[in-house]
């Protein structure tokens, strides 16, 4: 980037660029957000005059390659929206920044200022055919690095209208991949955290100096190694691993044999004395830290989990279900002690906050006060919530204490004198839809993984991005948020050419479709209320088929029937979209159904539930007969998670595919049925993942078609900081 007079430098000019995208305004449109990351970092790079529409709309707007401006004005919309954001910004909360962004009408090319200052746009030089090939194939991953590493930065600048505090902020790692879920030692000395750095790309656990220094790599097993917590003496480290389906380990500080201490579980913490060990596993549990049989604490409580001692160590405070949600629960280590709730989310949702869900883990004790990361606007921030010691409920207003996207798993470092140190990781992960060519009647892999998106707006897990293919996989279905709303895409896997579906400005989502991909449901959201409707992909008229009716699961092979999951009480239901009839087909208090498939005959269906008071997910294969559903007892049992489920059929109803660690990593597994719908000895292995790079989070989500799978896989990004708070 040349610079004339009065022109801030591209250092000065990328950190205006986090700060105003880690604003409320440009946090909640990404895209808006990533349209301007990119043509300030084009620009600033000498790549100015190619920033014409075409490239633009692929390498921004995820357009394929097919992708015409003449017909398609997503590049001139967006860029009319950007620089009514960016007058907003500077109105109100950038109205004292020193550097001014501006968006020239006519143009795409940004022009730097500092204030005060009136100049042209600075000439560029042409980007090569070459550095053009790089930036393309680069460009998302830049974004979310950039975005990851500097929008933190915003910390250091200026105060945030929510809280008082001003912060000095250090960071603690530097890794290009997963590096998180930290850990501080009681003296503050050493810091454990999982990472991926490692030459295998698979997760394990590693200490390091806080002051900085070599980092010491303590577990070096390929199943992947987690969540790390230090002994108050500092000498030992408990963690989750994958390994042998899962269990809790403790291992040396400076390395030594590691020791299993519980089956299963997950976020496992020393009690402030060191003589326990609590941890998640189909409720809350504790260990002797010797080793020993475990009791469960949390009493009937559903969903619990994150546990946290109290600073005595003789209560727990963990998150867990209520009637009317979630909420934070204090159990006490005496066996005639039931657990109670805090009241804390009925609090926090009287001030707005009302994304208090299973996410909202109590991090860290900060006085009498909970660090806690929730969500505003989709984005993780860290907040402190006051307990009362005396009635163990919300004793307070939540307080912000770090904004900014991503921020989560935080510890707090001992108070020295009248300041205190927040350590924290930034996540941040990038989805998108691969493709897998088999022969889906075989299982066999016919080739390698194929990229079929290049969209940073798509969310991986079940509840993230669905891919649908049709049947002769021509054809892809998707949610994508790309255009600053959340609807639904389809993409001719042929030509590259891509095109929405909908254009209701309420976020669509969740799509499911018949075998032929030309009718598609999808859920729809309204001021906290959820419609499913439907849509021909040919003439586009979406048609309401239901009020209040929340989760499509899937539609029959004809598009004649909907199974869908109620709101209250949680029940599988069958839609009949020709008569808009609707039935309960599965409807018991101690079972919540969570996934459903019909078979390609209409014979079965495959079942994911979960039971009452337990946390792992079930699946099955329920008859299904005339729009009833065959009773538990006749159930034939398929596999068993701790996360989410989603099976498939193969388009012959010969096969079950499926994501589950059956190898201590999530997998892609097929199970063969025989013609009168019975197992066929063990699932055979598809495809495995076994980095933390490419990975299927939270079982994700599979479609069949006669060629090829689709399903959403995960990069993910973080690293560490500390952020000292006078």
């Amino acid at each position: 980037m040349e610079r004339g007079p009065g022109s801030p430098t591209p250092d000065e000019v990328r950190l205006q660029v986090a700060r105003i995208t880690a604003g409320r305004r440009f946090t909640a449109a990404p895209s808006l957000a990533r349209f301007l990351n990119f043509i300030v970092r084009e620009t600033t790079a000498g790549r100015g005059p190619a920033l014409k529409e075409y490239l633009i709309g692929v390498d921004v707007f995820g357009r394929g390659e097919t992708f015409d401006p003449r017909i398609d004005p997503i590049v001139r919309v967006q860029a009319g929206k950007l620089r009514k954001r960016l007058d907003e910004y500077y109105r109100r909360e950038g109205a004292s920044d020193e550097i001014i962004i501006d968006l020239p009408k006519g143009s795409y090319v940004p022009v730097f200022r500092n204030r005060g200052v009136s100049i042209d746009a600075p000439a560029c030089p042409a980007a090569t055919p070459a550095h053009r090939k790089f930036w393309r194939r680069g460009a998302v991953i830049l974004a979310l690095a950039v975005a990851l590493s500097v929008a933190v930065w915003r910390l250091v600048s200026q105060e945030d209208h929510r809280n008082n505090f001003q912060f000095t902020l250090s960071r603690l790692t530097s890794d290009s991949g997963q590096t998180t879920h930290p850990a501080v030692s009681a003296a503050g000395r050493l810091l454990a955290f999982s990472s991926d750095r490692g030459p295998q790309g698979d997760s394990n656990i590693w200490v390091q100096p806080l002051a900085g220094g070599e980092a010491l790599q303590l577990t070096r097993d390929p199943a992947a190694d987690t969540s790390p917590d230090f002994s108050p003496d500092g000498a030992h480290v408990v963690f989750r691993s994958w390994r042998d389906g899962g269990g809790i380990y403790v291992v040396p500080v400076l390395g030594g044999p590691e020791r299993r201490l519980a089956v299963g579980g997950y976020s496992p913490r020393f009690s402030p004395d060191g003589a326990w060990i609590a941890y998640a596993q189909d409720g809350i549990q504790v260990v002797p830290a010797s080793g020993g049989e475990p009791l469960r604490v949390s009493g009937a409580v559903g969903g619990a989990a994150c546990p946290l001692w109290t600073p005595d160590g003789k209560r727990l405070v963990f998150v867990g279900e209520t009637p009317e949600g979630y909420d934070w629960w204090v159990a006490s280590l005496a066996r005639d002690a039931p657990p109670s709730p805090t009241g804390v989310a009925a609090a926090l949702r009287k001030h707005g906050l009302n994304d208090f869900d299973e996410t909202a883990c109590p991090s860290a004790w900060l006085g009498n006060e909970i660090v806690v990361t929730l969500k505003v606007d989709g984005m993780g921030n860290l907040w402190k919530v006051p307990i009362s010691f005396k009635t163990w409920k919300g004793a307070g207003a939540a307080v912000q204490l770090v904004p900014g996207p991503g921020v989560d798993h935080a510890r707090v470092l001992a108070s020295q004198g009248i300041s205190f140190r927040l350590i924290f990781a930034t996540d941040a992960n990038l989805s998108h839809l691969w493709s897998l060519p088999v022969d889906a009647g075989s299982s066999q892999p016919l080739g390698d993984l194929q990229q079929l998106t290049r969209d940073a707006s798509l969310v991986g897990g079940l509840d993230g991005a669905r891919p649908i293919l049709s049947a002769d996989g021509d054809r892809l279905i998707f949610q994508s948020a790309r255009s600053g709303n959340l609807d639904i895409w389809m993409k001719d896997l042929g030509t590259g050419r891509e095109e929405s579906l909908t254009s209701d400005p309420r976020p669509e989502d969740l799509p499911v479709a018949d075998a032929a991909g030309n009718t598609v449901a999808y859920q729809v959201s309204d001021a906290g209320r959820q419609s499913i409707y439907l849509t021909d992909v040919r003439r586009r008229l979406p048609r309401k088929l239901c009020d209040d009716c929340a989760h499509p699961l899937d539609l029959s092979p004809d598009g004649t029937l909907l199974l869908y999951r109620g709101v209250a009480p949680p029940a599988l239901n069958l839609l009949d979209v020709r008569t808009l009839k609707s039935v309960a087909i599965l409807q018991d208090p101690r079972i919540v159904p969570l996934e459903a498939s019909f078979s390609p005959g209409m014979k079965s269906i495959a079942l994911v539930v979960r039971e009452q008071h337990r946390e792992r997910h079930r699946a099955f294969l329920a008859p299904f007969d005339r729009g009833t559903l065959g009773a538990a007892d006749t159930w034939v049992p398929i596999a068993e998670e701790m996360y989410h489920l989603y099976l498939r059929w193969s388009p012959a109803g010969n096969l079950l595919y499926y994501f589950a660690t059956r190898d201590d990593h999530r997998c892609l597994w097929a199970l063969r049925f025989d013609a009168r719908g019975r197992p066929i000895g063990q699932p055979a292995a598809v495809r495995h993942f076994h980095t933390v790079q490419h990975y299927p989070l939270s079982g994700s989500w599979i479609s069949v078609a006669r060629n090829r799978l689709a399903f959403n896989l995960t990069d993910v990004t973080s690293n560490i900081w500390m952020a000292a708070v006078p």
